[in-house]
């Protein structure tokens, strides 16, 4: 039986967190949910079925065949050949540049018990053991809606934010989830009273009793 488990948070409309739970990983990442990678894929597609049609366009919109190449991408004597030449210019440089964007993790996180680090992405940060605490701290969005921000506190002051959500029920399983794994307590704080306002204090496997 495999020790690996899988989870999925919908942290909010446009993300969705991905948590990889391992013996010696925990590796949070976060990305846009499926549909909007439908939508990009759509997007894609779309861009280029318009450069072909605009490749037909400039080849049957000639007006005189000429066996130099710059009469057909000439601006004054095909219009057609001239925007199919910038719009393949622009799908091959801004194509890989928007996949990558699109179908990469917006955030990732990595606690590595085996190799004692803490890597944002592929950087190490710090020794885990330099991981002071997780911190929850309350706050409101523009809308004074109710937010929880996930935040790891390492290397004496050093902030690294997880993610913010609505609910603060899935804040707390987030929490407790890096809590449990790094063996670090989980402190609850208000925005703008940490550290002398200390709200409570509460090791991650307590969390659940609250």
């Amino acid at each position: 039986m495999s020790d690996n488990t899988q989870r999925h948070f919908n942290v909010s409309p446009e993300l969705v967190m991905d948590v990889l739970v391992t013996p010696s990983i925990l590796r949070l990442s976060l990305r846009a949910p499926g549909y909007m990678n439908v939508n990009g894929c759509t997007l894609v597609v779309f861009t280029i079925f318009c450069n072909f049609v605009l490749g037909l366009l400039a080849i049957v919109s000639r007006t005189t065949v000429s066996r130099n190449v710059s009469d057909f991408f000439s601006p004054s004597g095909n219009h057609f050949g001239f925007l199919w030449l910038i719009s393949t210019i622009v799908t091959f440089i801004g194509l890989p540049i928007f996949l990558t964007y699109v179908l990469r993790p917006v955030r990732q996180v990595t606690f590595d018990r085996a190799r004692n680090e803490l890597l944002s992405r592929n950087t190490k940060l710090c020794s885990l053991t330099k991981v002071d605490y997780v911190r929850l701290t309350d706050s409101q969005d523009t809308d004074r809606k109710s937010l929880t921000a996930i935040t790891i506190d390492y290397a004496d002051g050093v902030l690294l934010e997880i993610v913010e959500v609505y609910d603060e029920q899935m804040a707390r399983e987030i929490a407790n989830l890096i809590s449990s794994h790094v063996q670090r307590p989980i402190v609850w704080a208000a925005r703008g009273n940490f550290p002398d306002q200390m709200a409570m204090e509460n090791p991650g496997s307590d969390l659940n009793k609250m």
